[in-house]
């Protein structure tokens, strides 16, 4: 077994590296090599090992006497010296110190301190191998001291004796070796020639115990046990035997011997990595390892092969020239060997070990991640390696941080905030859709989203002015004028209308075929539109002659947000989406699949938009935070929608795995979607995870009781009534009354409830509910757990686990209210942007209930047209006066108003003045002649908008000065005439205040233009 890496021509002391590379190694010459008999010099050297194929010297110094011994501490002198302390132990007796980092970087004062106390050859040091006590030296010499030198500060050591007078047991004879115990900081050994070893105790000062060779031969080696601190071994050059000694047993006796040397033992060392073996070097050429459990020999370590040495011939040739003086363990199954033939010699010993393999070849500690984030652990010094740890590994924080995120919004249902909170951090454009959907005047936002603010463009309008303006359109000629008028005479509006476009008298042909029936009209407009070709002209006539499909065909795909903001404006409810998808596919065809992917978002085409985020999710720079944005982007879209998604399920499937491999299961089982072998395996692994979590982190789970479940259907139903929690926040009328019942329904629930528990428990005590005869109740599953064997029940949807069968919730009455005293319960009305009900699940109808008013069309709404001022044109000879258009403004949500059960105003608290009080009435008995009329969807809403308008109204009424004389006088003339049928009248006082009082009174002025037009439907 030849050696791995050999340093020739060094006869030398070694120390291995004890901070920093473990491959470095020190080398301090202890002789010339016979170049002079007057050449007293060393040196200190430094290589590197394995850097690399053969020793690379790293640093060397020079120094004034050569070296007897040497060592290497893991005490760091100074905080920049990372790579430990240097002491030699010189022939002249000093203790010289060095810094290796110094002596690395070519640092020309490497030397920190030189300690003189010994008269004599320095034979051995040893540093304490205790950390705490690191920086403790002790040291040997040939003029039988023993010193204890204390290095906290280098430069300024302090030193002592073991044991100072009076204690009278000291060394008599040069001493030869020292080593500090390896478990107990104050316990150190040094021998002598005389075979005595003294265990010297430092806190007590004085000699714990000593040894004595029966042939007093000289104790040439010294080494501890380095997992007992009890056990010690002792060689002598002149005596075979290696033996070693169990203090607590006999100080006399050894507790074994190992025989195999002849001649004496020269050096040996103790394996740190492993303490059962043990290497030693004899006088019979030899170098051997020993395994201390069985006292045998495992493995020895042969010369070179004669020739391969060198040196002095005289001294150093020969098979005895080749013996080893000096051994050493290097780390984990290498070993250093110094030779009289003057050379260091590293050799691998990886595999000894015999029947049994080495510590260093087992695996202490390890380990081992598995799916669901989990990861084992086993091994290690602290317990000994008998216990295996198991805990959760959170690779990726932030994809576990945004999934807590978004869970919460998910459980809160507040999509609008997480939307928000994507904007702010750059999510793009399709967040800020998603956004305004949820808002009730999503049109209005995503109009002004387009860049189409309505108040900005207004006044702009106020402040352009071309040339020319005022100047009137040029006269008509006598003769053209008289063919038309002898045409209006004779009733040809036809010819009329022909004459005024051929002579270029486009406003009176367009006011002339108002007069002559729907044709003429309808034609007149058509060739109007031809023969203009002002581009606002195509909007308009788009909208009059309902041929929106043409203007997005022939629209300008770079201009998509115009067009889009035109059907946002004038499209029908039940034609937008149409509309929407034909100009995303238009864009699509274009190239524009971003913009394209925003008109489907508009059209709530689900389908389409996924299609778009699945390729986005290909191009991903990252595939786990795109798949997350993709999940996110669906989930807040669908809004949990359960349907078929095909492909999309394997991407939620993936991101289950992905969350479940985070230490998140509980959330990961809610995005296990689909059917199939593949979906079960998964949806199983996901519930075994979450039943571990359950058993080893929480109690048994006991099953839930009847009443529980109720109370628990109760607070879910709650939480899933949006109309209900809208109600009872917003009711700002009999909050005190509201309170009162509130607090005399919780006695009452409560008092129930405890009789409820009572029979209940009375009945458990009786008899276990068993489980259902029919199986186990929806979304339960039994499994089986792999530790204990026994069988618990998960939840699939929730999560919770059991080991008792779970019992299927039972339909119980409710319990019956108890009479209330004397105050009235105080009903609420349905929010205007209530959902209508109908519609199969996963149309485009039932997903557009979900978000705010569903962009529902301003042109077939007179609500939402009141908003957006835009209404339809009328025809002329349906018997009715045309609509007057209304101003641009920004909608205004009023104070919601109190319904009584009649539908009739509740009374307000605020006194109102005697002369208003006809007005109030008037206003009063024609809202409840409404409500006892037959009204379809959007008249009730029109009503419900005349109710709050009108109580607004009151509120204003009864606080001083709220409202300027001239409007309460319109307004009475406005009452008047409702009441005398005179609705023409009516819608004159209406719009009179709408161009003037606006602004401050549009909550209830909207209002009463819906109780006129009502009023003259119905009335």
């Amino acid at each position: 077994m030849a050696p791995i890496r050999t340093i020739p021509d060094m006869g030398a002391v070694v120390a291995w590296s004890a901070l920093g590379p473990k491959d470095v190694i020190a080398c301090g010459t202890k002789d010339s090599g016979g170049v002079g008999f007057d050449d007293y010099g060393g040196s200190l050297s430094l290589y590197s090992l394995f850097q690399e194929d053969t020793p690379k010297l790293l640093a060397s110094v020079q120094t004034p006497s050569r070296f007897s011994s040497l060592e290497w501490s893991a005490m760091n002198s100074k905080p920049t010296s990372p790579t430990g302390l240097l002491a030699g132990g010189m022939v002249d007796g000093t203790v010289c110190l060095w810094d290796p980092s110094l002596l690395l970087s070519s640092s020309p004062s490497p030397l920190l301190a030189s300690i003189s106390r010994h008269t004599g050859p320095c034979t051995s040091l040893s540093f304490n191998p205790n950390p705490n006590s690191n920086h403790l030296l002790s040291t040997a010499g040939s003029d039988s001291q023993v010193y204890v030198m204390s290095l906290d500060r280098p430069d300024t050591p302090s030193v002592f004796i073991p044991a100072p007078p009076p204690n009278t047991t000291v060394h008599q004879n040069p001493c030869l070796q020292t080593s500090w115990n390896s478990r107990v900081p104050h316990i150190l050994a040094s021998s002598d020639t005389s075979g005595l070893t003294i265990v010297w105790d430092l806190r007590q000062k004085k000699p714990w115990c000593t040894l004595l060779s029966p042939e007093k031969s000289p104790t040439s080696s010294l080494c501890w046990n380095p997992a007992e601190g009890l056990h010690l071994i002792t060689a002598s050059t002149e005596n075979d035997v290696i033996k070693l000694y169990d203090l607590r047993a006999s100080t006399t006796m050894p507790l074994a011997t190992l025989e195999g040397h002849k001649g004496g033992v020269l050096d040996l060392d103790w394996c740190e990595e492993d303490e059962r073996f043990l290497v030693s070097a004899g006088n019979d050429n030899r170098t051997v390892i020993w395994d201390l459990h069985n006292c045998k020999e495992v493995l020895e370590i042969p010369l070179e092969e004669e020739g391969t040495g060198g040196g002095f011939g005289g001294i150093g040739g020969g098979r005895a020239g080749r013996k080893r003086c000096e051994v050493g363990w290097g780390g984990r199954g290498v070993i250093s060997t110094v030779s009289f033939d003057r050379k260091v010699e590293v050799h691998n010993v990886m595999g000894v070990g015999g029947q049994k393999p080495a510590k260093w070849m087992k695996k202490g500690k390890g380990v081992s991640l598995e799916w669901g984030g989990k990861r084992v652990v086993w091994g290690g010094k602290e317990d000994g390696g008998k216990i295996v740890t198991i805990d959760t590994v959170v690779e990726r924080s932030d994809l576990k941080e945004g999934a807590e995120i978004f869970e919460g919004h998910v459980q809160n249902k507040t999509f609008i905030e997480y939307c928000q909170r994507k904007m702010e951090k750059g999510g793009g454009k399709v967040w800020e859709f998603m956004s305004m959907i949820f808002h009730d005047n999503a049109r209005e936002r995503l109009v002004q989203y387009l860049g189409f603010d309505a108040g900005k463009i207004g006044e702009l309008a106020r402040s352009v002015e071309a040339e020319g303006v005022g100047v009137k359109e040029k006269d008509m000629a006598a003769d053209v004028e008289e063919s038309v008028k002898n045409a209006l005479l004779v009733g040809d509006f036809e010819v009329a209308v022909d004459c005024c476009f051929r002579n270029g008298h486009l406003s009176d042909a367009l006011v002339l075929s108002s007069c002559g029936g729907a044709t003429l009209w309808q034609a007149t407009q058509k060739r109007y539109f031809q023969s203009e070709s002002r581009s606002y002209l195509k909007i308009v006539s788009a909208v009059i002659n309902h041929n929106l499909m043409d203007y997005v065909e022939a629209s300008d795909v770079g201009k998509w947000g115009e067009t889009l903001a035109v059907l946002s404006t004038y499209a029908k409810s039940e034609e937008f989406p149409t509309l929407c998808e034909a100009l995303g596919a238009k864009l699509d065809a274009g190239g524009d699949k971003a913009s394209a992917c925003l008109t489907y978002l508009c059209a709530l085409n689900i389908e389409k938009a996924v299609e778009f985020w699945t390729a986005e999710l290909e191009s991903a720079p990252e595939r786990a935070l795109g798949l997350q944005e993709f999940v996110e982007k669906v989930t807040v879209f669908s809004q949990g929608e359960e349907r078929d998604w095909g492909e999309v399920d394997k991407l939620f499937r993936e991101y289950a795995d992905m969350l479940a491999n985070q230490g998140m299961p509980e959330v990961a089982l809610k995005y296990v979607k689909g059917k199939g072998e593949e979906v079960d395996i998964l949806r199983e692994r996901i519930n075994k995870a979450i039943a571990g979590g359950a058993v080893n982190q929480q109690p048994v789970q006991q099953p839930v009781t009847q009443q529980q479940q109720q109370q628990q259907q109760q607070q879910q139903q709650q939480q899933h009534n949006p109309y209900a929690q809208q109600q009872q926040q917003h009711n700002p009328y009999g909050q005190q009354q509201q309170q009162q019942q509130q607090q005399q329904q919780q006695q009452q629930q409560q008092q129930q409830q405890q009789q409820q528990q009572q029979q209940q428990q009375q009945q458990q005590q009786q008899q276990q509910p068993p489980a259902a005869a029919g199986g186990l109740p929806p979304g339960w599953i039994a499994m089986q757990d792999p530790t204990s064997g026994r069988t618990y029940y998960a939840n699939q949807q929730t999560g919770q686990t059991t080991w008792d069968p779970p019992v299927a919730p039972v339909a119980v009455p409710p319990p019956a209210p108890a009479p209330t005293q004397s105050l009235p319960t105080t009903p609420q009305h349905p929010s205007v942007q209530q959902a209508p009900s109908g519609g199969s699940a996963g149309t485009p109808q039932n997903l557009a209930n979900k978000y705010g008013d569903g962009f529902v069309s301003s042109a077939s709404n007179p609500q939402l047209a009141a908003q957006y001022g835009n209404v339809g044109t009328a025809n002329p000879y349906n018997g009715a006066a045309r609509p007057a258009g209304a101003n641009v403004a920004g909608s205004s949500s009023g104070q919601p108003v109190a319904l009584g059960q009649d539908g009739s105003l509740i009374e307000q608290r605020g006194e109102i003045p005697k002369e208003f009080e006809p007005m109030v009435e008037s206003l009063k008995s024609i809202t409840s002649s409404l409500t006892a009329c037959t009204l379809n969807g959007s008249e009730k809403k029109q009503l419900q908008e005349c109710t709050k308008g009108c109580d607004i109204l009151f509120q204003r009424l009864a606080t001083p000065n709220a409202i300027d004389p001239d409007t309460i006088a319109k307004t009475q003339t406005l009452v008047l005439a409702l009441v005398a049928k005179d609705y023409g009248t009516a819608g004159q006082m209406s719009q009179q205040m709408a161009n003037t009082v606006w602004k401050d009174h549009k909550d209830w002025l909207k209002g009463m233009k819906f109780l006129i037009q009502l009023a003259g439907k119905k009335l």
